[in-house]
């Protein structure tokens, strides 16, 4: 039996005996804001002891990587990363198992920000492939890699969920990693450092972000 990311988090809400959405409602009514503490604290004449507290504007949410969920391994001009040679490498994964479709949010990322609103969460952390958008490791940006990412973060901003976009999640495109890899010069750069990163986290549609996840 296989089962990815998205049907397990499928199952577990189908096994709820109350909805998350209601949950979740419940569990914000109890948070105790400031406002709360102090009103409890102005009765009780004393601080709530032990009592857990999220700042004002404090934003619950997921977090994902290209690999891990976008499958469509090469699709619309993507190139090979590091990760797509080495599952593809026959002995270096039991079963052969491959990133090539994974829970395939490249088709399906409007169901996933469905299970995002399910789950009442409002940031959505997500890396960009940079084999996607720079095929190659350098040069111009592939359109549809970028038109991707695009539809992605316009979908999240229509949710009412902030997009947290990551440059680099461990996929270094295979070409970048034939010429010597990080160490080499050619490969010392964020996905876009030839430009490729303007077209998404330019503007107004994303306020925040992060270069690198994690150390290759």
């Amino acid at each position: 039996m296989t089962i990815n990311r998205r049907s397990l988090l499928h199952s577990a809400l189908a096994l709820c005996a109350v909805p998350v959405t209601q949950r979740a409602s419940a569990a914000t009514a109890a948070t105790p804001t400031p406002a709360k503490v102090a009103a409890s604290d102005a009765a009780s004449g004393s601080p709530a002891h032990g009592a857990t507290r999220f700042p004002e504007g404090f934003l619950w949410g997921a977090a994902t990587a290209a690999y891990q969920v976008e499958g469509a391994w090469n699709e619309d001009g993507k190139g090979e990363s590091v990760w797509d040679r080495f599952s593809h490498t026959p002995g270096h994964i039991k079963n052969g198992a491959t990133g090539d479709v994974a829970c395939d949010s490249y088709h399906r990322f409007k169901d996933d920000i469905a299970l995002l609103q399910q789950l009442n969460l409002k940031s959505y952390r997500f890396s960009i492939a940079w084999p996607r958008i720079q095929p190659t490791g350098s040069g111009p940006a592939n359109s549809r890699g970028l038109d991707y990412y695009k539809r992605l973060t316009d979908a999240l901003l229509e949710a009412g969920i902030r997009p947290l976009p990551t440059l680099y999640h461990w996929d270094l495109p295979q070409t970048l990693e034939d010429a010597g890899g990080w160490p080499h010069r050619a490969g010392n750069g964020v996905p876009g450092a030839q430009g490729g990163e303007q077209p998404i986290a330019g503007g107004q549609r994303l306020r925040c972000g992060a270069d690198v996840s994690g150390e290759q």
